[in-house]
């Protein structure tokens, strides 16, 4: 369905006072449509009828890997990663909702399991600085842009861990750097009477466990002569926070042991269960496998981004 097709049926819906959603499904009835269009709207109402059928009786999780698979929108970013450089990025980002959506259905709700309509009203996109109280007894949360030009008594700048704040150099440059320092500065001159800055131990992303080293600017706050102690309670002022720049080459390292899937391998998946590797392709973080799963689905999967355990 291709920008004309759309623009007719977004005239279409105008004109019959119908949703978007109505006016595909009576698409047949649209003017301005090529045969071709009118197949793909046709193929798209079949697939939206199948998930609106089932989509109460699944788990969030399950529900939006509904929509992902079925409509081919993952499939179709998998297959611009050898193309798009943007593409492992986005298969990330949709990884990361997903283990969000996994945590958020094992909160059972007073009225029953929690569906995908409730996290969608749970994280309904809102602006922290446009719903800002200040006599409101409430922890508020933003982002550093949304917080310029606001003050608060406490300030707690999270994420501070090389690879997140500052970003993993990737293509970044110098400059890159120097601008998420001023972030860095916003986000700490927001506190008028307590600055804490937080990293963690450990954290989960993109479908991975992993541990990174404490930022560089918490080592920079500390030089330029700020006082403070750790959340334990100790003196943390002679602490020597070690890191690598982000704009340095990491050192080779051995690839980590799911890398070295083999067929006829069993694996495990916190979605899909367990499954047996049946076809392996690329290396490293290249790496992209098929495993098929006891409930007879096969998965092509991008082992960087899949968090397959060893079965």
């Amino acid at each position: 369905v291709g920008k004309a097709a759309e623009d007719a049926l977004k005239l279409f819906a105008t004109e019959r006072e119908l949703t978007l959603r109505q006016a595909v499904a009576k698409s047949v009835q649209a003017p301005g449509l090529s045969p071709m269009a009118r197949r793909g709207l046709a193929e798209l109402d079949h697939v939206l009828n199948l998930l609106e059928r089932d989509i109460n009786t699944m788990s969030p999780s399950e529900a939006m890997n509904a929509v992902l698979q079925r409509t081919g929108y993952w499939s179709s970013i998998e297959a611009q990663l050898d193309t798009d450089p943007e593409a492992a990025s986005r298969l990330g980002n949709l990884q990361e909702l997903l283990n969000a959506l996994a945590e958020f259905g094992q909160r059972a709700t007073a009225e029953g399991p929690a569906k995908l309509s409730s996290f969608l009203e749970e994280v309904a996109l809102q602006s922290g600085a446009d719903s800002y109280d200040a006599m409101a007894p409430a922890v508020t949360f933003m982002t550093v842009h949304l917080a310029k030009g606001l003050e608060f008594p406490a300030v707690f700048v999270t994420g501070l861990e090389e690879g997140l704040f500052p970003i993993a150099a990737g293509n970044y440059s110098a400059d890159d750097l120097e601008e998420e320092r001023r972030l860095c500065y916003v986000a700490m001159t927001r506190a008028k009477e307590r600055l804490y800055l937080v990293h963690a131990a450990t954290r989960r992303l993109f479908g991975r466990v992993s541990a990174n080293l404490p930022s560089r600017f918490i080592l920079e706050a500390r030089v330029a002569g700020g006082q403070g102690r750790s959340l334990d309670g100790t003196d943390d002022q002679d602490t020597q926070t070690p890191y690598r720049s982000a704009f340095e080459p990491a050192t080779p390292s051995a690839p980590p042991p799911l890398t070295r899937l083999k067929n006829g391998m069993r694996v495990r998946h916190p979605e899909f269960g367990l499954g047996r590797v049946t076809d392996t392709s690329g290396s490293g973080e290249g790496m992209r496998v098929t495993v098929l799963f006891e409930n007879g689905v096969a998965r092509r999967l991008l082992v960087r981004y899949a968090p397959l355990l060893p079965a």
